[in-house]
């Protein structure tokens, strides 16, 4: 009895989650003239209630009603019909027990202003393991890098510029001696007063 109780707890455990069902099959049926309609399934593994969504060009159709087929023991409605509300959705409660669910299922939806779609689905991903759960990953605050600038180009001052070294030869320059016009003049002075005293003093014999 213990036994039977732990694998009620893990079933209801493994089956605690949602899932989009694979389509096995498509089909629309009605006046080609009328446009199709876009139908989405989702089922809670848990309390196996499908969710049916019906749009047409990303708006959702309002009072299209939903019925499900049972294909085991033939094509059989089951009591469990619906309508979509103004969202386009529907939840459709699945009688039976977990066991029932193994075989195939036909929804079909149906429209005045809309082909009829019939989807052919199972509910094969509710037996297998539920999806890991992911835990987040902590968010650390990266400190920013810092931003390195280059450094910034300096032109030096004129004056304060280095001078290039030009390899030109030295010019020497050796002083010329320049005869000094004074000195002679003050020389030759002299000598010319001299020669005029002696003159003067013949004169005056």
């Amino acid at each position: 009895m213990k036994l039977f109780v732990i694998a009620l707890i893990l079933a209801s455990i493994n089956m605690a989650f949602t899932v989009n069902p694979d389509f096995i099959g498509v089909q629309d049926t009605g006046s080609k003239s009328l446009p199709t309609m876009d139908v989405e399934l989702s089922i809670d593994c848990e309390t196996k209630d499908l969710t049916v969504t019906a749009t047409s060009e990303d708006e959702p159709i309002d009072g299209a009603s939903t019925v499900m087929f049972y294909t085991d023991y033939g094509y059989q409605p089951l009591p469990n019909p619906g309508k979509t509300g103004s969202d386009g959705s529907v939840t459709m409660t699945v009688p039976g027990t977990i066991n029932f669910l193994t075989g195939l299922f036909i929804l079909r939806v149906d429209h005045q202003a809309y082909q009829s779609r019939e989807i052919e689905f199972a509910y094969e991903k509710c037996f297998e393991d539920p999806p890991p759960e992911v835990e987040p990953e902590p968010v650390v605050d990266e400190e920013p890098e810092e931003e390195v600038t280059p450094p910034e180009e300096t032109v030096p001052d004129e004056e304060t510029s280095p001078t290039v070294n030009e390899s030109k030869p030295e010019v020497i320059v050796e002083p010329v001696e320049v005869p000094d016009e004074t000195e002679e003049s003050t020389a030759a002075c002299p000598i010319g007063i001299l020669l005029l005293s002696m003159l003067a003093i013949r004169v005056i014999r």
